[in-house]
């Protein structure tokens, strides 16, 4: 049910949902409407291709805690010192040079900050 992203080679992944996680950073898109997107420091298998996370404000606008959700998302944009744990329950999904996990509400994603 839990696939590390950098231990799992991208060949390997099935086509079922699984709960992947993985250490990332999050960033608000300067292009998209301050949407927010989670990159993974190492990749699926770790082969130079980058996986990400796209989060539109539209997904975080439709959830019942949207409010709670949009501080959580801006405060993890500031964090810059520890590193974040990221749980995603996705489908990988190739497109180009990168994998994508797509998320189609804010019930399919977790994290937790990681103290040193």
């Amino acid at each position: 049910m839990f696939v590390s992203i950098k231990s799992t080679a991208i060949e390997k992944v099935e086509e079922y949902y699984r709960v992947y996680y993985g250490i990332g950073r999050i960033y608000k898109t300067k292009k998209n409407n301050d949407d927010f997107i989670i990159f993974f420091q190492k990749g699926f298998g770790d082969k130079g291709i980058k996986t990400a996370t796209y989060i539109s404000n539209k997904v975080v606008d439709e959830h019942y805690r949207k409010n709670k959700w949009r501080d959580e998302l801006e405060h993890l944009v500031e964090v810059k010192d520890k590193d974040i744990m990221f749980f995603i329950n996705s489908k990988p999904e190739k497109k180009g040079e990168m994998i994508y996990l797509p998320i189609s509400n804010m019930d399919f994603i977790d994290y937790r900050i990681i103290t040193n």
